[in-house]
């Protein structure tokens, strides 16, 4: 009886081991991954060409498909800030609808504007 209560004790404790190990490897992995999802120590550090030539092609893609990634979250963040600030001074929220009938300008930018700065149409009115 003591032998298997030893033998079922052991395993029990090889099993932690054993998940132990693989909770590690899974978190070594998963701190990879995520420095590699935030482009890695090296995007920032790259100052010349030279540096990219002597990365690996595999290195190279995967700092590319960052960049990619990168490059498009800019472009959401900066399409939410421009699209409801004026076309003009791109400061003030548009307020303003021209003759054209576009939506693009401020009410500080409406008077001095001789067309409108989307299409290009003269301003008649303004509302």
């Amino acid at each position: 009886m003591e032998s298997e209560e030893a033998k079922r004790k052991a395993t029990i404790a090889e099993q932690q081991r054993d998940e132990r190990r693989d909770f590690l490897q899974a978190l070594k992995a998963l701190r990879v991954e995520n420095k590699a999802s935030n482009g890695g120590p090296y995007l920032h550090s790259l100052r010349k060409i030279s540096e990219l030539r002597s990365l690996s092609i595999a290195t190279l893609k995967s700092i590319q498909s960052q960049l990619r990634s990168d490059l498009e979250e800019v472009e959401k963040v900066l399409y939410r800030e421009t699209a409801t600030k004026c076309m003009v001074c791109e400061e003030q929220n548009r307020t303003v609808t021209l003759s054209c009938n576009h939506y693009v300008v401020c009410s500080t930018c409406a008077p001095n504007q001789r067309e409108c700065p989307y299409c290009q149409t003269p301003v008649v009115s303004t509302s």
